[in-house]
């Protein structure tokens, strides 16, 4: 029978690349994008570390599986392609590309959208590389030895990873090693002399090759548990101790990394396969056994190796958000300001050309008295408007390629929460931190009301996304484009919650990111081959009587994958990470499939 043709493993390489190589590649390179011409950011060309190369290594990758993939179908190998539950793999796999392809195609930056945009590089050519790894591997790994070859590569790359990532953790990071410099910029064509790299995030945290410690928590949520089950039945020993290895490496990684959504996930996965083998425990004392012990070493050694690591899990460099000031506005010559205690101050200039000749007026339109200068700061008399102080300045900003200094009125809460605001022409404009002129507007959000600080001020971004899912139920903005659909211009909410020297590229949850993104029904689809695999996973393992190594793999793939699915609640899609997702899942179709033929 023609179903019964398999490939050869040496077509695997190129998902040996993906799970192995891609999420190692850290070179830095140097690229221009058109989102500097936007008031909110500043610079056209930008330093890239980790994202670069891993996209366009993706986009090779992803041509050679879509070669492979037309060859061998015209060769006969189908694969599990005529496989009785095919169609209901497909059709979700189907829709998310259908929708993100028009998502993309139809959006206002469809470069960013096609090729990857600003600190993402997730654009829908790195998309279809997630697309063909899923279809691949659900399709051609039908035997064992597909299963140990890719099942090893993932281990391999797991502990070169997790051990850079462990040695961060202690105080030695290879990214500031200037023995390093050399292959780091390998791809630069001019390097400065003094040129040098320092950790951003501070000695002691760990990011790996991943380029943010957020994405080691989703890493370790999603690979811990495939390289627990290669510690516990990988018939070879020293692929065993490599992964033992492995998974004390990442569970050091992930405490350097501090990542609190990571360890959820990673609970998470753990709590899931507990429940597998609770029924049969019996049977899998050696594995309860197994997992306990590498969570304690792991553990153990972080403790003994830097005790004050555990200060992450209860201290936060990031402070608590502002709310004195809910909105500003700039119409004209009137800037109105809304306070948090639902009060409004109203501010009009006298005469085009005074800056602090200012009439102030409250909600109803009643003239408000004030004290003090403007020159060492003039507060309003009533009470309810405490808080606020208003402070004459002056900034040198260039205008018609002239240098000339302007006076501002600088609008102020705390030292570090303030606007500057500037008379042009006879109407009022903000100075933003970068030194560029824009409106102040009152930005449309909806939740977290004095719940911004939520999750390290996630829930300020997420209140500013939410009203983004009504407007991308149907299509979403394409691609990398979420950038330009947050309002990157809420500078007062930005600054607010200490994002002013930010550009918000993400909303810090999954599932939001793909809906604003590719749409709601990419989302949905996304979830519902998630339920699939759920569904199909409990029928096939949860069942009395001695599991199969395979369906062993299986549930812990289906673990692997509900950790990263929780981690995604707080954690954004990123292509460090993505990829391995999506070939884990493939896979654990494939296993399914394949213990489904058997029988």
């Amino acid at each position: 029978m023609e179903r019964e043709k398999t490939l050869s493993t040496t077509y695997a390489v190129p998902l040996i690349f993906v799970l192995a190589v891609v999420p190692l590649v850290a070179l830095i390179a140097i690229y221009s994008t058109d989102i500097g011409e936007n008031t909110w950011i500043s610079g056209t060309a930008f330093y890239d570390f980790f994202l670069y190369y891993k996209s366009h290594l993706l986009m090779v990758i992803g041509l050679v599986l879509a070669a492979i993939l037309v060859v061998s179908l015209r060769m006969g190998y189908y694969g599990n392609w005529q496989a009785k539950r095919t169609y209901a793999v497909l059709v979700p796999l189907g829709v998310f590309a259908l929708m993100a392809c028009l998502s993309a195609f139809l959006s206002s930056h469809r470069k960013d959208a096609l090729f990857g945009g600003y600190e993402q590089f997730e654009g829908l050519f790195v998309m279809f590389a997630y697309f063909f790894c899923f279809l691949f591997t659900y399709l051609y790994v039908t035997n064992g030895e597909w299963v140990q070859t890719l099942v090893r590569a993932l281990i391999v790359g797991s502990l070169i990873l997790s051990l850079l990532g462990a040695l961060q953790t202690v105080g030695v990071d290879y990214m500031t090693n200037k023995s390093m410099l050399p292959i780091l910029t390998m791809f630069l064509k001019n390097v400065p002399d003094n040129f040098s790299i320092t950790a951003s995030f501070g000695e002691g945290v760990a990011y790996s090759t991943l380029y943010n410690p957020n994405y080691v928590g989703t890493y370790v949520a999603l690979v811990l548990p495939v390289t627990v089950f290669g510690g516990i039945w990988e018939k070879n020993m020293v692929y065993r101790i490599l992964a033992i290895a492995s998974s004390v490496c990442q569970l050091i990684m992930l405490v350097g990394a501090g990542s609190f959504a990571g360890m959820i996930g990673v609970v998470a996965s753990a709590g899931m396969a507990f429940v597998f083998l609770f029924a049969d425990v019996r049977k899998n004392k050696k594995m309860l056994l197994a997992i306990a012990s590498v969570f304690v070493v792991g553990l153990l050694t972080c403790v003994t190796v830097k005790p004050d690591l555990l200060r992450r899990f209860t201290e936060t460099a990031i402070s608590s958000c502002n709310y004195t000031v809910s909105a500003i506005e700039t119409k004209g010559d009137t800037f109105i300001i809304s306070l948090d205690n639902g009060q409004t101050l109203t501010a009009k200039t006298k005469s085009n050309s005074a800056t602090y000749d200012l009439q102030w007026t409250d909600s109803a339109g009643k003239q408000v008295a004030t004290k003090g200068e403007v020159s060492t700061g003039l507060v309003m008399a009533d009470e309810k408007y405490s808080g606020l102080t208003f402070v004459a300045g002056k900034k040198e900003l260039e205008r018609k390629e002239k240098k000339q200094s302007y006076d501002t009125l600088r609008i102020q809460v705390t030292d570090t929460v303030y606007w500057d605001l500037l008379l042009l022409e006879g109407k009022w404009y903000y100075l933003n931190r970068i030194g560029k002129v824009d409106t102040l507007r009152k930005v449309t959000s909806y939740g977290f009301a004095h719940q911004y600080d939520l999750a390290t001020n996630r829930g300020y971004i997420w209140s500013r996304t939410i009203p983004l899912l009504k407007e991308t139920v149907f299509l979403g903005k394409g691609a990398d484009n979420f950038v330009y659909a947050f309002p990157n211009d809420d500078y007062v909410g930005k600054i607010n919650c200490g994002f002013d020297s930010q550009t918000v590229t993400k909303p810090h949850n999954m599932y939001m990111q793909i809906w604003v993104q590719d749409g709601m029904f990419a989302c949905l689809a996304l979830i519902f081959l998630y339920a699939l695999l759920a569904v199909w996973t409990v029928r096939r393992c949860f069942v009395k009587g001695r599991l199969t190594v395979a369906q062993k793999l299986q549930i812990g793939i289906f673990c692997s994958l509900t950790g990263y699915m929780i981690a995604g609640i707080a954690n954004d899609s990123t292509i460090c990470v993505a990829p391995i997702f999506w070939a884990l899942l493939g896979l654990g179709f494939a296993l399914d499939a394949w213990e489904k033929e058997k029988k």
